[in-house]
Formats: structure tokens, C-alpha cells, sequence
């Protein structure tokens, strides 16, 4: 197969001009130039009026199967092609968003455009149509050669929108935006909903987990029962607060080109967070008194509460701080939906969309507040002990911050120390008394703590940085001496978007690699992933560049644009200097594996 590079092909606003005119007081008149060699979605073709879908009539579309999606759709080839929208029972003025897609005979795609328009009347009633913005072609400069990806053969199920939940969650950042661009504004809610859903047992989340439940069980430890009713109400009250700053931070993002996480995620925040959630365990360990003002206290349980309780203002604010600085998450579902609020241009919807994403994210926390009432112990010499518990929780939650900005010796250290600490608590030291089974299962656990705590320092002894991999110098020792191991991987060093341009037209295939110190899932791929024998086999394949975005600046920031990223982590994969993978967020190595098996195989 020849290659085909993407200058090759014209811009997006080259190949496809929208414009729109007024027919009479209820139609418009839209029309898409569509060039030669070019075609144009009949699927793709439909308008918004502030965001409220509209009837659109479009003319007979010839059928053609699709080399791209490996099935029969319906395109137009014609030069220009022309529909009437509806805009009766409409207020007929706001912004008017025409949203199409096309591809190029030779075999490439170009992601969702837009194009807006202002409708307005004026003094005497009469309908006016007047250009907005084009669409922002700087995240199209690259468009996805989708013949040669087989990642995109199912995003595009829209003809019958039935596409599957799991499929979806399975697509990269580009599937999920593709799809989310063709859907109603209902199907937009429901499944972003259920992506928060399969979200919420992932990374992303749990983390959040130890910071609900240490604010459950402190209320608890005063004469009050935490019913279902009250631990869905705090938990509520987190998940709204983890809600509202995704919904914010989400369309300030797309807005900006790229994702706010990314200014927050940095070694001073995360660092002070981590602080923050320090001074919280030791207020659960009784050593501080944490108190809000009794009229902040007022004031949020006032709005935020309307089960009568405790805790509820507190889990609120406490869900705002957890959301800044442990999320938005930068996996596919998240980015996808972010690329998709770029390409609509549409705040409403995408406020909406991360919204409900986040609301099917806290599914489990909510779930967690309302099981609180049942296994949450009542007041008692128990309850210190699980307070306790919880501060080590959060002791563990700030090191897991903190680990990837502080040295990786102290790291391991600390870990041993907290493995102790949970001994410790789980009483160890203590008789085991009456044989129960909580007090058998107790004493395993605190001897498992120890076995542990001692493992990681034998691993850091032989020179291990990793706490739940400590013996990995030595396991790494043996499979070298058996010949099975090769050494450490090596990245080139990029620090702006014309340099990554050069090199990538001169490697045959070559992998991008964006990564940051403060970046949690790029150091677990690092460690977990780039280092299975299988991937590192595959990658010394390839030519491998890293974007190292630790210290972020406007060049990273001009990059991520260009790709339509929204951060760390992302690996993108280059042939011939053309896009044929994308991997966002986390990936173990049998999945990564697999990505990099089929880029390799990829004419």
C-alpha cells in the first residue's frame, strides 16, 4: 500500500465549507461545499439551536461501503449539498451549530467539524443568519487515517445507535468524542452516566474512597447512629462537590484546548493537598481538633443538605478538594468527552455530560455512605480503633500523592512505616483472647502487614523504589542472568511541537510518549507496563520519544492542542509520520501489548 502523508490532504475548512441562508420565517437553508475526491456523511449532517437539536430535511444520499468503518452508509459526492432545517416552535435566535463530517476517497477521515452561526431577529421580526466562528481546524491538523486503525471499526455505530456501553469504554478518546457527537442529548446523559459507572472502579475513584469514609465514621464516633439515610446524605453532598468541579474544570478545559487538572497536578499542589489530608488523619487519631466555623457549618449544611444531619457541609467542601487534585482522571472516557465538548462548542451539553459522568463515577461512594449505617461500629472502644484505621487510610491516600514528587527511597520507607501502623492497629500486639473470627482474621492481617513491611525493606535494601513491587532489582537480576531481560528502556527527550514534526517524518514508526513526575498513571505505566518483557520487545521496534511535561509550558500546551490531548498520560503512534494509534490514560501490559502488536503489523 502506498502512504499517503496527512499534507497530502487538504485542510478540514478546504474540503468542506458550510453556510447557511434564510428561506422564509421557519426554514433555513444550509449548505455544505463539499470538494473533489471528498465526501460527506448524510449520518453526520444535523444542526443545533442552542443546543436543542433540530429538524434538518436532506436530500437522497447514494449508498457506498465504506472501506473506513467496513460497512454500507450513505454519503454525498455531489459538489454541494443542500437541506432545509426547521426552525418553527424555536425562539429563531441563539447560536445556530451545524455539525457534519467527511472523508477523503484516498482513504482518510477528518474528525466531527462545526460550524456556528448567530441567528437573530431584527426590529420588524425578519430572521438574520450571520457567521460566528469557523471550526477550530488547529485540532485537525492531524486527521485520523481511520483505514489504518482499527480502533475506530465500531465508533461508528450511529446509523442504528445501539452502540454498547462496554464497546464504547473499550474506544480511545476519539471514539467516545465521535460518538457522543452524534447522539442525542439524552443518549449523551445515559451514557456518560454509565461510563462514570464503570469509571468509578478505577483509580480515578478510589483514592476518594478512605477520604468519604473518614469523614462517615468521625461523625459517627459521636452519640449519633450513621444511618443508610445519613451516610447517602454526606456522601451525596461529596459526590455533588466532586460533580460541580468536574463540570467546571471539564468545559473550562475544552475551552482552554486543555485540561485545568493539568495546571493543578503540579508538585506544590499535590504536595500541600497531601498536607491537607496529613492534618485530617491526625485529627482522626485525636491528636487535632478540626472545626469549621459553626457559621460556614450553618451555611453548607443549609444549602448543600436536605436529609437533617452531620458531616454534610464538610463532605461537600472535602469533594471539591478531592476532585482539584485526585481528578479529572485523564482516561479515555473522560478525555473523550472533553474532545467532544471542543468539537461541539456547546457548553450546555458538555456541562451536562461531565455532570452525569460524574454522578455514575460517585456511584460507589454513594453506595459506601449508604452501607455505612451497617458495618460502621457503634460508639465504643471499636470506634477508636476504626477511626484509627481511617486516619492510616488518608496517611496512605496523601503518600500516594506524594510519591511521585518525593524521593523514591523515602517512598518506600514511608510505606513500610504505614504497614506497621496498619499491624498495629489491627493488633498485633495484642492477646488474642476469645478465638472469634474477626479476632483470627485481625491477627492474619496485622502478621500480613508485617510480612510486607519487612519485604519492602529487603526491597529497598537490594535497591527496590517500588512498594508494591519491592523485590523487583532482585526478580530483574535473575531474568537478566537467564537472558530474558533486556536493559532499561531509552526515550528521546521533545520539548516542542516543530521538533516532533521533523523527527516524526524521518522514523519509519515511532512512539510519543507524554509524561509527567506529578503523573500517577505515567509512573504505573513506567513501572508495570513498560517493563513486561513482551511490550519491551515491542517497543526497541520502535523509535521512542518522550514529551516530558513535568514543568509545563506553552510549547507542551501548543502540542496537546495539536493532538487533541488533554494531558498526561498519553502515547501516541507514528508511521511514516502518520497518527495510527492512541492511548489514553492507563494500560496494563496485555492491553498496551496488544496496541503496540497492531501497530506494528499495520501497512
Amino acid at each position: 500500500m502506498n502512504v499517503v502523508h496527512a499534507d497530502e490532504f487538504l485542510e478540514p475548512e478546504q474540503a468542506f465549507q458550510a453556510t447557511v441562508s434564510v428561506l422564509d420565517e421557519d426554514q433555513l437553508l444550509v449548505g455544505i461545499k463539499v470538494a473533489p475526491g471528498y465526501y460527506l456523511y448524510k449520518e453526520s449532517l444535523n444542526a443545533t439551536l442552542d443546543a436543542t437539536p433540530l429538524n434538518m430535511t436532506l436530500p437522497v444520499a447514494e449508498e457506498k461501503y465504506d472501506e473506513n468503518f467496513g460497512k454500507v452508509v450513505q454519503v454525498y459526492h455531489q459538489p454541494l449539498v443542500q437541506g432545509q432545517i426547521d426552525v418553527k416552535g424555536t425562539s429563531r435566535e441563539g447560536s445556530l451549530v451545524v455539525h457534519f463530517q467527511g472523508c477523503a476517497d484516498a482513504g482518510l477521515c477528518y474528525p466531527p467539524m462545526d460550524e456556528t452561526f448567530t441567528l437573530s431577529k431584527d426590529a420588524s421580526g425578519k430572521l438574520n443568519v450571520q457567521r460566528l466562528s469557523a471550526s477550530d481546524t488547529s485540532f485537525m491538523k492531524f486527521p485520523l487515517n481511520t483505514r489504518q486503525s482499527s480502533q475506530v471499526d465500531t465508533i461508528i455505530n450511529e446509523t442504528d445507535r445501539t452502540t454498547n456501553v462496554t464497546a464504547l469504554w473499550n474506544e480511545n478518546d476519539e471514539g467516545v468524542a465521535r460518538y457522543l457527537t452524534q447522539a442525542s442529548l439524552w443518549q449523551i446523559v445515559l451514557i456518560c452516566f454509565a461510563l462514570g459507572v464503570m469509571l468509578s472502579v478505577t483509580p480515578c475513584v478510589l483514592p476518594m474512597l478512605p477520604i468519604l469514609l473518614s469523614i462517615i465514621v468521625g461523625k459517627s464516633s459521636s452519640s449519633t447512629t450513621v444511618s443508610a439515610k445519613r451516610g447517602f446524605g454526606v456522601s451525596a453532598a461529596y459526590v455533588l462537590g466532586v460533580s460541580l468541579v468536574y463540570t467546571l474544570l471539564g468545559v473550562l478545559a475544552a475551552a482552554m484546548g486543555a485540561s485545568l487538572s493539568i495546571w493543578l497536578q503540579n508538585p506544590w499542589v499535590l504536595g500541600t493537598f497531601a498536607v491537607i489530608l496529613v492534618v485530617f488523619a491526625l485529627a482522626m487519631f485525636d491528636v487535632l481538633n478540626l472545626q469549621m466555623p459553626v457559621a460556614v457549618q450553618n451555611l453548607l449544611n443549609k444549602k448543600t443538605n436536605t436529609i437533617k444531619g452531620h458531616g454534610v457541609g464538610q463532605a461537600f467542601v472535602v469533594g471539591l478538594l478531592s476532585a482539584l487534585v485526585l481528578g479529572p482522571c485523564v482516561a479515555a472516557p473522560m478525555a473523550g468527552v472533553l474532545l467532544f465538548i471542543a468539537q461541539t462548542q456547546s457548553l450546555l451539553t458538555g456541562a451536562l455530560a461531565l455532570f452525569f459522568l460524574a454522578w455514575g463515577q460517585g456511584a460507589l461512594l454513594l453506595l459506601l455512605g449508604i452501607g455505612a449505617g451497617r458495618w460502621v461500629p457503634k460508639t465504643g472502644q471499636w470506634m477508636y480503633r476504626v477511626k484509627a484505621f481511617c486516619g492510616l487510610l488518608l496517611l496512605a491516600t496523601a503518600l500516594w500523592l506524594a510519591q511521585a514528587i518525593l524521593p523514591s527511597g523515602l517512598s518506600m520507607i514511608l510505606w513500610a512505616a504505614l504497614c506497621l501502623g496498619f499491624a498495629i492497629c489491627l493488633g498485633l500486639f495484642e492477646s488474642i483472647g476469645n478465638i472469634t473470627l474477626w479476632r483470627l482474621l485481625s491477627k492474619v492481617l496485622s502478621l500480613l502487614f508485617v510480612l510486607w513491611a519487612f519485604v519492602i525493606v529487603i526491597g529497598y535494601a537490594a535497591g527496590g523504589r517500588d512498594a508494591l513491587n519491592p523485590l523487583s532489582p532482585l526478580t530483574m537480576a535473575q531474568n537478566k542472568a537467564l537472558g530474558s531481560v533486556a536493559g532499561h528502556l531509552e526515550f528521546n527527550d521533545i520539548h516542542d511541537g516543530n521538533t516532533l514534526n521533523q523527527v516524526l517524518q524521518q522514523e519509519k514508526i515511532a512512539l510519543v510518549d507524554f509524561y509527567a513526575d506529578w503523573c500517577v498513571a505515567c509512573i504505573e505505566m513506567e513501572k508495570y507496563t513498560f517493563t513486561d518483557p513482551r511490550v519491551e520487545q515491542m517497543m526497541r521496534q520502535m523509535k521512542l520519544y518522550r514529551i516530558d511535561m513535568t514543568d509545563l509550558t506553552q510549547a507542551h500546551m501548543d502540542i496537546l492542542k495539536q493532538y487533541r490531548l488533554f494531558g498526561p498520560p498519553a502515547i501516541l503512534i507514528f508511521k511514516e509520520g502518520k497518527l495510527v494509534e492512541r492511548v489514553i490514560g492507563f494500560k496494563n501490559a496485555q492491553d498496551f501489548a496488544s496496541i503496540l502488536q497492531r501497530a506494528l503489523n499495520k501497512n
